[in-house]
């Protein structure tokens, strides 16, 4: 044996090792990927979710009780262009109720459906001056 042995790793030890750091890191990159991935879809959905919401709301406040069956618009929100489609459907035996279905999707790529919602509109009450502002089943 010789006494000046020289001491530290080889070069294949230290390759071997950088393998598996890189290793490693990709499999935390591609982690990280999902996690943004779907944090992201999980925003675009809330933000579809809330327009849906919108419309309806909207058509509530506003006392409207449309004779058409399908409505569709864009719009802009948190920084996207945004595209609705409202279909309304006549409720069974009854004149006055029309059920609101909103769905919502990226203006980019329509056929994406990412909000959806359902309500049900009422027809508005005659009022007093006989102009039609009811209350749309809205109590006060």
């Amino acid at each position: 044996m010789n006494s000046e042995q020289q001491q530290g790793f080889t070069l294949i030890e230290v390759l071997v090792a950088l393998a598996i750091v890189i290793i490693a890191f990709m499999a935390m990159y591609g982690t990280m990927m999902q996690v943004v991935a779907a944090t992201t879809l999980m925003q675009e959905k809330t933000i579809a979710t809330w327009i849906a919401f919108d419309r309806i709301t909207e058509m509530r406040v506003m006392n409207e009780f449309p004779s058409d069956n399908e409505r569709n618009g864009e719009l802009e929100m948190a920084g996207s262009d945004w595209v609705y489609s409202i279909k309304l459907n006549n409720a069974a035996g009854s004149e006055n109720t029309r059920q609101v279905i909103v769905k919502v999707a990226p203006a980019q790529d329509p056929d994406n459906v990412l909000g959806l919602a359902t309500g049900a509109l009422v027809k508005p009450v005659k009022g007093s001056d006989g102009s039609g502002n009811g209350n749309n089943g809205i109590t006060q």
